[in-house]
């Protein structure tokens, strides 16, 4: 051991500056040379040197304990503190998901419905394309029908016309017949006028000729409107048909 000092001594082992008087370093537990001394006797009483180290290892612990205990005390702290962050960013963490997991719930939710959306256009859209083609097909179907239509109109009318002139022709052979008949009964025989009654007959013969023509013309004519008829007929359900598809076609859009 080095000499006293300002009351303290050095340490010869670790250097450690102890109080005068102390018999053992309170660092290293080293016997210090500059500390009391204690008799023979006594030391021999006490266990001697043993006793020594006994004493200088139990004023070693509580230096090191000293040391080992605010270690202890900042590595817990820094443990608790790791802790406390990694359960933060655990937490934070798993709200991160939960708010990536609602995200993607309500993106999925989003997607369904562009999805739905897009089928329901798709669907509209083909419903659609039905109408304007039944509407193109209602419209290819009124002219022929309104063509028909005309066709009939005319034959009515030509039918009339004929029908007129038969009429006309008719009351004009009945009308000679007549008149030649009543001559024939109120004239005596012997003076009858054989030429006024030949022109009566030939009258009464091209009327009778007219009419028959007009007869005939009526029957084509008739036939001519049959066809026509049967025509518009087939047109005109066709027509109809159209118009219903159109309609249940019009019914699926707007629902």
């Amino acid at each position: 051991m080095s000499g006293a000092e300002h009351g303290h001594i050095m340490c010869s082992r670790c250097g450690a500056s102890v109080a005068s008087g102390q018999r053992f370093c309170t660092e290293c537990g080293e016997q210090l040379a500059g500390g009391v001394e204690t008799p023979q006797a006594t030391l021999v009483d006490e266990g001697g040197p043993a006793e020594a180290r006994a004493q200088g290892r139990q004023t070693k612990l509580p230096t090191w304990s000293k040391v080992v205990g605010p270690i202890f005390i900042v590595l817990l702290i820094a443990l608790s503190g790791a802790a406390v962050f990694l359960a933060t960013e655990l937490s934070s963490a798993r709200d991160e998901n939960d708010a990536l997991s609602e995200e993607n719930a309500e993106l999925s939710g989003a997607l369904s419905q562009t999805r739905d959306q897009l089928r329901d256009a798709q669907v509209l859209s083909t419903r659609r394309k039905r109408v304007l083609k039944d509407a193109e097909s209602v419209l290819n179907r009124v002219d022929p029908v309104l063509s028909s239509a005309d066709t009939m109109q005319n034959l009515t009318s030509d039918m009339q016309a004929e029908q007129a002139s038969f009429a006309a022709n008719s009351d004009q052979v009945i009308s000679y017949l007549a008149t030649m008949v009543n001559y024939l009964g109120s004239t005596d025989a012997y003076y009858y006028d054989i030429a006024y009654i030949r022109g009566m007959l030939n009258e009464a013969v091209y009327y009778y000729d007219s009419s028959r023509g007009d007869a005939d013309d009526l029957a084509g004519l008739s036939s001519r409107y049959d066809g026509a008829s049967a025509a518009f007929e087939r047109k005109a359900t066709a027509y109809t048909r159209s118009i219903e598809r159109l309609n249940k076609q019009l019914q699926a859009v707007t629902r």
